[in-house]
């Protein structure tokens, strides 16, 4: 038996195990997928200024330019991947495109840079557990 980290809670789970004890998570997404999910900031986490809040709230995920996921501010994207890959999130056109490498079974979150930029700037961040109440 090996211990892994849950995707969902950041738990450790025996690899035998069907599902996460603490959250129900199942184990064979675990052990077999490559997920990677990345937590998005919320539009009014963001200081981007009145443009910020004016414009669209749309974001995608793409991968050498194919789209990886689309969806909204604040979601949490989930996608599979075999390998590290290099990925380019776009928040929207107030927001300047990031760029960075995940890897199989990561979680990360956006970390928005406060330096001057004329649009809102964010970091790929590494982390253990999305906390959803973010």
């Amino acid at each position: 038996m090996a211990l892994i980290k849950c995707l969902e809670c950041g738990r450790d789970v025996s690899n035998k195990a069907t599902a996460c004890p603490n959250c129900g998570c199942p184990i064979a997404e675990m052990s077999t997928g490559g997920l990677v999910k990345i937590k998005l900031p919320r539009t009014e986490q963001i200081s981007g200024g009145l443009v910020g809040l004016l414009s669209s709230k749309d974001a995608y995920i793409s991968l050498n330019g194919r789209i990886l996921w689309c969806g909204k501010h604040g979601q949490t994207a989930s996608f599979t991947i075999d390998k590290p890959s290099n990925i380019t999130i776009n928040l929207g056109t107030w927001g300047n495109p990031v760029k960075g490498t995940v890897s199989p079974r990561k979680k990360y979150e956006l970390i928005q840079d406060y330096g001057f930029h004329w649009k809102a700037t964010f970091k790929l961040s590494e982390i253990d557990v999305i906390d959803s109440g973010l």
